[in-house]
C-alpha cells in the first residue's frame, strides 16, 4: 500500500503539468487565439495541427532520451520546456508564436505518455492496469482542477495572469516530481532487496530493437489495438477537446467561464468511471472491453449535436465522458497485456506516436470539413461515424482466432 500511495503523489505533479498541456491547450490557448488575437476556427484548428506535429518529434526524442538517461529524467526535461511554453504564452502576439508554443507544449505530454507511463507500469508490479488506471485519475482530476478553477480568468480576458500562474504552478510541480520519483525509487529498490518488489528495467531505445522484437510486434494483437483503438479514439475524443468550446460558443451561445467550467466539470464522470473500473480492470479482457467503449464514445460524441438546448447539450457532454472515461481505463493496458515486459517501451511510445497520428488525421478531417462551409454539428457526427465504427470492428477482432490465439486471462498478450 506505501508503494502505491507514493507512486499516485508522484503521478500527480506530472499529471498536473501534462493535463494543462494537453486539455489546458484547448481550453485556456483556445480562449486566448479566438478572443485575445481575433483568430478563426479554421486559424485554431491549424494550430492543433502544429502541436500534433511536434508531438510527433517529441515522441521520438522522448524514447531516446529515456534510453539514454532513464525515464524520470525524461519526464522532467519534458515537463520543464512545457512550463516554459506556458510562461512565454502571454507574450505570444501573434497566430504562429502560439502554434509554435503549442509545438513546444506538446513535449510535456510526450513525456507523460512516452517516458511516465511505462514507468508508471514498471512500478505497478502484476497490477499494471490498475497502476495505470490509478495515474489516470490523478491526471484528469488535476486538469479538472485546473481548468475550473481558472476558467473565470479566461472569461475576463485575463489571460496573462492565468498563463503565468499556470506556469508557475509547472515549474513548483517539475521540483516536487523529481524529489516524489526519486522518493519512489528509493522505496522500489529497498522491496526488491527485500525480495517483495520488481525491478523496472532498462528502456530500450528504438534504434536497439532486433528483428525478432520487430516480428513479435507485428504478428500480435497489439497493430490491430494501434490501428482500431488509439488510431481511432482521437476521432471522439480529439472532437470534444478541440471544438466543443467552439460548439458550446458559436452555436448555444455559452459564455467562456461557463465553458471552461462544464469542460472541467466534464472530468468528473470519466474519472468516476476510472475509479470504479480499477479494482477489477486486471481481471477482465481489456481489448473487447476497449472495443465497447469506443462505440459508446461515437456514438455519445455525436449526440452532443443533436440537443436543442446547452442543457441537453452539456448532459451529452458529461455522458460522453462518463463513456469515454472506460476508453482511458483500457486502452494503455489493452496495449500493455498486447506485448511482452521487454517490449513495453518500445510499443508505448508507437502507442503514443500514432495516437498522435490520430489526433493528426483528426485535426485534418476538422480543418477539411470546416474550410468546405461544413457545420460543427456536421463534423461532430463525422467524427463519431470514424470512431465508433473502429471500435466495432475492434470488438469484432476480440473474438476472432487471432485474438483467442494472442490471449490469455486478460485478453491479448
Amino acid at each position: 500500500m506505501k508503494r502505491w500511495l507514493w507512486l499516485l503523489a508522484a503521478t500527480t505533479p506530472v499529471a498536473f503539468i501534462a493535463s494543462v498541456t494537453w486539455y489546458g491547450a484547448f481550453t485556456f490557448v483556445n480562449a486566448y487565439m479566438i478572443r485575445g488575437l481575433g483568430a478563426s476556427n479554421t486559424d485554431w484548428t491549424r494550430a492543433t495541427l502544429a502541436m500534433a506535429a511536434g508531438m510527433l518529434v517529441w515522441h521520438v526524442l522522448t524514447t531516446e532520451l529515456s534510453a539514454l538517461i532513464g525515464r524520470r529524467r525524461t519526464a522532467t526535461v519534458a515537463a520543464c520546456i512545457a512550463s516554459l511554453s506556458y510562461l512565454a504564452l502571454p507574450f505570444a502576439r501573434e497566430v504562429w508564436m502560439v502554434s509554435v508554443l503549442m509545438a513546444f507544449m506538446g513535449f510535456g505530454t510526450a513525456g507523460y505518455l512516452v517516458a511516465w507511463m511505462p514507468y508508471v507500469t514498471h512500478y505497478g508490479g502484476s497490477r499494471p492496469a490498475r497502476a495505470i488506471a490509478i495515474a489516470s485519475i490523478s491526471f484528469n482530476l488535476v486538469s479538472a482542477i485546473a481548468i475550473f478553477v481558472l476558467g473565470p480568468a479566461l472569461q475576463a480576458a485575463r489571460f496573462r495572469m492565468a498563463f503565468l500562474t499556470i506556469g508557475g504552478l509547472c515549474v513548483a510541480c517539475v521540483a516536487a516530481f523529481h524529489i516524489l520519483a526519486k522518493h519512489l525509487e528509493r522505496l522500489a529498490d529497498s522491496e526488491v532487496q527485500s525480495g517483495n518488489g520488481t525491478y523496472a528495467g532498462t528502456p530500450v531505445s528504438f534504434l536497439k530493437l532486433k528483428w525478432h522484437d520487430m516480428r513479435e510486434l507485428v504478428f500480435s494483437a497489439f497493430p490491430v489495438v494501434l490501428i482500431l483503438g488509439i488510431c481511432a479514439a482521437p476521432f471522439a475524443f480529439h472532437t470534444s477537446n478541440q471544438l466543443f468550446p467552439n460548439l458550446a460558443r458559436d452555436v448555444y451561445g455559452v459564455a467562456e467561464d461557463n465553458i471552461a467550467r462544464l469542460v472541467g466539470v466534464g472530468r468528473l464522470p470519466a474519472m468516476l468511471t476510472l475509479f470504479l473500473i480499477t479494482p477489477i480492470i486486471d481481471r477482465l479482457n481489456l481489448v473487447r472491453f476497449y472495443g465497447i467503449s469506443l462505440v459508446a464514445d461515437g456514438l455519445l460524441i455525436a449526440a452532443i449535436v443533436f440537443s436543442p438546448d446547452i442543457v441537453l447539450a452539456g448532459g451529452a457532454y458529461l455522458l460522453f465522458y462518463l463513456s469515454h472515461g472506460l476508453v482511458w481505463a483500457f486502452a494503455l493496458p489493452a496495449i500493455n497485456v498486447c506485448v511482452s515486459p521487454r517490449l513495453r517501451d518500445s510499443a508505448f511510445a508507437l502507442t503514443a506516436m500514432f495516437e498522435i497520428i490520430g489526433v493528426f488525421s483528426a485535426g485534418l478531417l476538422h480543418n477539411r470539413l470546416l474550410e468546405m462551409g461544413k457545420s460543427l454539428p456536421f463534423v461532430f457526427i463525422a467524427s463519431g461515424i470514424v470512431a465508433g465504427g473502429a471500435g466495432l470492428l475492434l470488438l469484432t477482432y476480440s473474438f476472432s482466432f487471432h485474438a483467442v490465439q494472442n490471449s490469455g486471462k486478460n485478453g491479448p498478450r
